[in-house]
């Protein structure tokens, strides 16, 4: 009798734990682009890409404005000074240039890291909470059969935990 109840009840919770660890995935761009965090901190970075563009263009600007302004008759010192100033703008100008990608591209990398590092905590938290053993990104899966897409209850709950 012990033996039935027993095989019973591993029957019955085993059947339940199957239904509660459905595997499923997300899809991880949508979810990004809805997370407060991610929304956040990329204007931060698009702000920081218009401060960097408006700097640039007051580069070139004055250098436009330095080169249309040299005409006229100029002794060969003189056309030669002026060719050295606009040289050391145009390099000034393309380092400046250099430095402001660099600089965005580091921003712009940080940001995904740490996102992917805080969506990757808070899926543990989600799938501890739903009980499900595997969740994935969509992109990451080949083939899953019988996955859920859990892309909207994700994105609800990313935006709770912070």
């Amino acid at each position: 009798m012990k033996l039935i109840i027993l095989i019973g009840s591993f029957l019955i919770f085993s059947n339940l734990n199957y239904c509660q660890n459905k595997p499923g995935f997300f899809d991880y761009q949508e979810v990004k682009k809805s997370f407060k965090y991610y929304i956040k901190n990329l204007e931060k970075v698009e702000l920081l890409k218009t401060k960097m563009n408006d700097s640039l263009i007051s580069l070139v600007n004055s250098f436009k404005k330095r080169t249309s302004s040299i005409c006229g008759n100029y002794t060969q010192l003189e056309l030669e000074k002026q060719r050295k100033y606009l040289i050391e703008q145009h390099e000034k100008i393309e380092t400046f240039r250099v430095y402001a990608l660099n600089e965005l591209k580091k921003e712009q990398d940080n940001l995904e890291s740490i996102t992917e590092e805080k969506i990757s905590a808070i899926m543990k938290s989600f799938c501890g909470l739903k009980g499900i053993l595997f969740l994935s990104k969509r992109t990451d899966l080949l083939y899953c059969e019988n996955c859920e897409d859990y892309t909207a209850e994700f994105k609800k709950f990313i935006n709770l935990k912070i």
